[in-house]
């Protein structure tokens, strides 16, 4: 018998995620803030918190915080 509940696709956005040693990420914009980024990376027995915020751009936040790690 075939199901009938709707296939779902998800599409994740977080491009560091890819990346050795990021775990976790939080993506945010606001107007106060700019363009934001949460971000949990963990190397051996290391683990940074970076929370970026007024980045100069959506697209930018990424390398921004690898420059911060």
């Amino acid at each position: 018998m075939e199901s009938r509940e709707p296939k779902i696709t998800w599409k994740n956005t977080n491009k560091l995620l890819k990346r050795y040693g990021f775990i976790g990420l939080k993506t945010g914009i606001t107007c106060a803030a700019g363009p934001c980024l949460a971000t949990w990376f963990k190397y051996e027995k290391v683990n940074l918190v970076v929370i970026l915020l007024s980045s100069r751009s959506l697209e930018e936040r990424w390398s921004e915080t690898e420059g911060l790690v």
